[in-house]
């Protein structure tokens, strides 16, 4: 968990976080290779210590919620979906229109338009109606705010991903599977 928490404050020092490559200044830099590398090894071991029986569900299942929650600390990194996620929202919350027909980039004047990829906010909505009445969400929550938006999107994902830990804590019983 230490590991995560040296990369989450490692990204705090990276002059463009949401572009790749994430390049933290000065000791930062190699504190976040170090850190990065660490995470990724203590979940191999993770598995590994869950396979043989050495790891009780209950820990693995704090230290992946943990390890989940601690990167809403950082930054938006390498991806700036959540933007779009809003823009497309906003087209139905703010704007009235059917996502289907009506593209973000017909409001250039909206806060989400402005801060989404432009290429895609091109695009009518792609996914499904459950992912628009669920997007609305974050997006009702968050107003004109893109960092507000930004974090009630990545809140959503943490949900899902801890909903899925869930699942197999629940289900599978199995520490290997929650690491």
């Amino acid at each position: 968990m230490a590991a995560s928490v040296v990369a989450v404050l490692a990204t705090r020092h990276a002059p463009y976080p949401s572009g790749s490559p994430i390049d933290p200044s000065g000791a930062w830099h190699g504190a976040w290779i170090a850190a990065v590398i660490a995470v990724l090894a203590f979940s191999g071991i993770g598995v590994v210590l869950g396979r043989a029986g050495a790891l009780r569900l209950r820990v693995a299942v704090v230290v992946a919620v943990a390890v989940q929650a601690l990167p809403l600390a950082a930054p938006l990194l390498l991806s700036q979906d959540a933007y779009l996620y809003w823009a497309e929202a906003r087209v139905v919350t703010v704007h009235s229109a059917n996502p289907y027909r009506v593209t973000p980039s017909q409001y250039p004047s909206d806060p989400a338009t402005q801060v989404a990829s432009k290429e895609w906010a091109k695009e009518a909505e792609p996914y499904g109606p459950v992912w628009v009445a669920v997007g609305a969400v974050p997006a009702l929550g968050a107003g004109s705010s893109a960092d507000r938006a930004q974090l009630a999107y990545r809140a959503l994902a943490l949900a899902c991903v801890l909903g899925l830990v869930g699942v197999v804590a629940l289900r599978r019983r199995s520490a290997a599977g929650v690491a």
